[in-house]
């Protein structure tokens, strides 16, 4: 039977590969590209494929017991690729650079060095995130809402 430390090494190193292939398997000029990014030019099937690879990451870090907060970042960052993974070209694109995996893999590497740090990072981390959304909906209410005023304003002078 292997030892906790043994066990914990296995479930880093797969992690780390997971994240290399799917992030950073190829190097294409300067620009690293992985499968995630490869498999997303492939409309549905390719983001499904690698959204459940990218779950297996975020499930190894979960039972490893990293901490909610650090958890939910990586859930986060998980749902940060799909959603704008989803947008045609732009979204692919994004998928080279935002590199989830990698993100998450490090998450995991410094919450265990340092697990109060990274809750507390990844804390200030989704409310930057809960802000940022807070504002842009308010700005996809407010601006359709304000053009709306002025063209009312615009047919009613004329």
């Amino acid at each position: 039977m292997q030892d906790s430390y043994s066990n914990d090494s296995l479930r880093s190193r797969r992690m780390k590969e997971l994240a290399h292939f799917l992030d950073s398997r190829f190097q294409l000029g300067p620009i690293r590209v992985g499968w995630d990014a490869i498999l997303g030019l492939i409309p549905g099937f390719g983001d499904a494929i690698t959204s459940v690879l990218s779950a297996y990451i975020v499930l190894e870090a979960a039972q490893a017991g990293l901490r909610p907060a650090v958890l939910v970042r990586m859930v986060a960052n998980v749902l940060i690729e799909n959603i704008v993974g989803a947008v045609p070209i732009a979204g692919d694109a994004f998928d080279v650079f935002w590199r989830a995996n990698e993100k998450n893999y490090n998450l995991y590497e410094a919450a265990l060095k340092d697990g109060q740090k990274t809750q507390r990072l990844s804390v200030i981390w989704l409310l930057g995130l809960l802000l940022a959304f807070i504002v842009l909906s308010s700005l996809a209410i407010a601006i359709p809402l304000a053009l709306a005023i002025y063209l009312v304003r615009l047919i009613s002078l004329s």
